[in-house]
Order: C-alpha cells, then structure tokens, then sequence
C-alpha cells in the first residue's frame, strides 16, 4: 500500500482515539462522554491543516464501527435545558465556522450557484413546514436545524480542503475500516447479534434473529463508509498516478462486495454491480493476470465463509431474494411478495404529495409523521414538490454533463480524465440505491450521509477544476509555441 509521508504515525493514532471513543462512550457514564468529545472538538477547532483526520473521525462517530456508534449516540449535553447534541452535528457546525473565517484560498465548485437556487430552496421548505404546521416543542426546532445543517459541507469543505491529496488522506483512514464492515456482517450472521452487543454494550441483550432456510438476515453496517470507498477504491484503480497497491484495492472491493451480498439488499447489489460493470467496460479492461489474482482472492475468502453453515445459508437466502428481480421485470409489482414499497408505500406517499403538489409540505409536522425513505423520489416530491423536485434534479443533471464534456474535452492521456468519468459512473451506481432502497439525496440529511455527499461532490468539483486548469495551461501552450513558431517563419 502506498502511504502519504507520515501517514503510518497518522493510522495509529486515529485508530488509538476511535479505541478511546468507544471506552468512554460505550463503557463508562453519559457525563464522561460529553466531556470526552467537548475536549475532542475543541483540539478540532483549534487544529490547522489536519482537516481529513478529523472528518474520518467524525464519519466513523456517526456511521459507526462493528456496530458501535450509530446516530443518536455519542450525545454532548451542551447546556443544561436544551436537547443532547450529536458529536457529527457539532463537528460540522465547527467546521462551517472554521469554513467562514477562511477569507481568502479554498476553491469555488463549478456547481456554486446551483447551491444557492437548493439554499433558496431549502429556507421555502423551512417556511413552508411552519405554513402546514410544525411543533414549537424545542426539540422539534433543533430537529430541522439538525437536518439541514450537514448540507452546509457542501461549502465548507471546499474552503478547508483544497488539496487532491486531503481526500486522498481520508481514503487511507477509511479503507481499512471496510474489513469491519465484512467481519461484522459475518458474526452477526452468526451470532445473531452484532458485535458490539455482544461484547457487552447492551448486557441483557439476548439474540435477535437466527438465520434460517426461510428467515434471511437483514442488516446493513456502515453504509457511508461502503459508499465512499466504493468510489475511493475504482478511483484509485483507475487513477494513473498509483496512490495505492492494484491488489490492496481489489482486496478493498471483494471485501465490499461480499459485505452487500451478504445483506441480501437488492438494490446495493445492483448498484455495486453496474459501478463494478461500468468501471470494466469504460475505464479500465483488467488483464488476464490481474483476472486470475481476483480470481483467487474471491476463492479464498469464499471458501472461509462457506466454511460457516449459517453464512451458507445466508448467501443461498441472498441469492434467491436477489433473484426475486425476475420476477419485478416480468411485471409482478411485489417481486413474488418480497417488495412493498410500490404496492404499498409508494401510494401512501403519493396521496400525502397530491395535497400540495407544486411545493410539498416541507419541514411540517406531516413529513416527518408521512415521509418514507423507502421510497425516496415520491418522498421528494411530499417534502418539496414538483418545483423542488425539479430544481434537485436539475441541479444533478447540470453536475452530470458538465463533468461529462470536462472529460470529452481532455485527451486520453490526461491524468485527471478517467476520474472525471468514475464519479459519473459511481453516481449511477448510488442513484440507483437512492431510487430503489433507501434515499440519499434531499434538502436534508443525517450527518453521516451529509458527509458522504460533501465528500464526493467537493472531491469532483476538486478534479473538474484541475482538469480545466491543466486544459487551459495546455492551451495557453500551444498557443505560444504556435505564436513563436510564427514569428521563427516570418520575418520581425
């Protein structure tokens, strides 16, 4: 594996602290933890140019480890009479602040003005949830604070982070966590509980599912994390600047593709699959020799899950509920019983919508009491309408063909061309989670997916600007040595 300078020393320390973390916040009172992570986001507030150190610690405080840390935990009781504070949300809200003293540096995303129409938006929805009715109740108002805060990463980390090599820095913390992700979805599987229960967070906990012949486990850990390695690991792949080992990488995928499988979610497996296909296809035609090394490394870790009779039996129950699709594509709305939210979800929703179809019912009592995630574009349209619809669409369309005609215009053997294709393939992929599983585009969002969305989108903007740059530079080139060749031939 390739390594930053000094990124060995980093590696540990981030892994010491997440082990504090989860001592003091799993193992030891409410009144510890709060003042564990004050302490923590004040070094935060005070720390320069550590910036993709503490976002990987923050994103794994909310998107969690082996089941430690999920949303609504790590909870900092800032004053006495308000509502506990997630450490997330309290992370952003400093790292906007930090974002707003940066006067001058950071860099402008080609989508900026997209993101006022969305802020525009967005402060509609919040007036028109007090029009359709909102609770007054004091944790009812940091409830919509604390949903739409995580959208603001969106501008603040292209003012913190303006090097390529910071969210380089954030992949090196984040890919070895994705091996947890395989390792807990194993021994839940077996044990019918997480690990973290299991090791005692909860002590009466009991099991909570055996998997069986007609019963599939269900669970999902960390899918922030899935989504941005996912992307971190075919751009590495694809890079031609090497920031990273072929086989780590692949070892990274394998790990991330059987963690999916194994949650039998059929919308991930798709979505993974068509980034997976469209990566083969378009970016990078892997070698006979690299075929056989994944090859065997698939076989290997097959062959130690096999090894486990109720991980057998899971991956029979994943294959046959992923199978279902057959029967969704020869018009059977259920999929042989499998698949409600068309059936039954959808309609809910859509009859909520069609009391206020232009411009939904926003941040309103009735969204939080009728939404559903579950089916994320008829949600979007209760919660914003058709026009807010419309202008989250729009402002996903406009980012689609720029970054397409950003690479047609460069030439085949730009360093940056291949990139600028991946994000567009991955955002296929994750649009289509969205469209099918669970939402993950809105006016809003949990911290952890806040995160994963001002990652992804201040990561391409970064690469759109580079490529233009050096497209420009190019330019500027030629159209001298053109000038010079001219003055050389005719005569001054």
């Amino acid at each position: 594996m390739s390594e930053q300078p000094g990124m060995t020393k980093k590696l540990i320390r981030f892994f010491i602290l997440i082990l504090v973390a989860v001592v003091i916040s799993h193992y030891t009172v409410p009144a510890l933890t709060t003042l564990f992570f004050i302490a923590v986001l004040v070094v935060y507030y005070r720390s320069e140019g550590n910036e993709p150190f503490w976002f990987a610690f923050f994103f794994i405080m909310q998107d969690g480890i082996v089941g430690y840390f999920t949303n609504f935990e790590q909870l900092v009781k800032i004053l006495p009479g308000l509502p506990a504070v997630e450490a997330g949300q309290l992370y952003i809200a400093i790292a906007l602040v930090k974002a707003l003293r940066v006067k001058e540096g950071g860099f402008q995303p080609f989508f900026s003005k997209g993101l006022v129409i969305l802020l525009i938006y967005m402060i509609f929805l919040v007036i028109q949830g007090y029009a359709w009715g909102v609770s007054l109740e004091l944790n009812i108002q940091f409830r919509i604070v604390k949903f739409v805060l995580p959208m603001f990463l969106l501008y603040a980390l292209p003012k913190l982070m303006t090097d390529e090599k910071q969210y380089w820095e954030i992949l090196h913390y984040l890919f070895p966590i994705t091996f947890t992700v395989l390792f807990a979805q194993v021994f839940t599987i077996q044990n019918g509980r997480s690990p973290a229960l299991a090791w005692g967070v909860q002590a009466e906990a009991s099991h909570l599912f055996i998997v069986t012949k007609d019963i599939a486990y269900r669970g999902f850990f960390n899918d922030g994390l899935v989504l941005i390695t996912t992307l971190g690991s075919f751009l590495a792949l694809g890079s031609k600047e090497k920031r990273f080992s072929n086989t780590y990488m692949y070892i990274v995928i394998i790990s991330l593709f059987l963690s999916i499988f194994l949650s039998a979610t059929r919308g991930w497996i798709l979505g993974f699959l068509l980034v997976s296909v469209c990566f083969l296809f378009f970016v990078s035609k892997i070698r006979p020799a690299q075929t056989l090394k994944i090859a065997a490394m698939s076989v290997i870790l097959l062959t130690l899950l096999y090894s486990i009779p109720v991980v057998t039996i899971q991956v029979d129950n994943a294959w046959n509920r992923f199978m279902t699709l057959q029967a969704l594509a020869g018009g059977d709305i259920t999929a042989g019983g499998t698949l409600v939210r068309l059936e039954k979800r959808s309609p809910l929703v859509l009859k909520r919508w069609a009391e206020s179809p232009l411009t939904g019912i926003g941040f309103s009592n009735d969204f939080f009491r009728h939404g559903d995630m579950h089916v994320a574009n008829q949600n979007i349209l209760l919660h914003t309408g058709i026009i807010g619809a419309i202008a989250l669409f729009s402002f996903i369309i406009f980012f689609m063909v720029k970054m397409f005609s950003a690479y047609a215009s460069l030439p085949k053997d730009h360093p940056n061309r291949n990139q600028l294709l991946i994000f567009q393939i991955f955002f296929l992929g994750w649009f289509l989670i969205h469209s099918v599983t669970s939402q993950q585009f809105a006016f809003y969002a949990q911290p952890h997916q806040g995160m994963v969305i001002g990652y992804y989108f201040s990561f391409a903007a970064l690469i759109y600007l580079r490529s233009q740059e050096s497209r420009v530079k190019a330019s500027s080139n030629m159209s001298n040595e053109r000038l010079k060749n001219y003055r050389d031939i005719i005569p001054q």
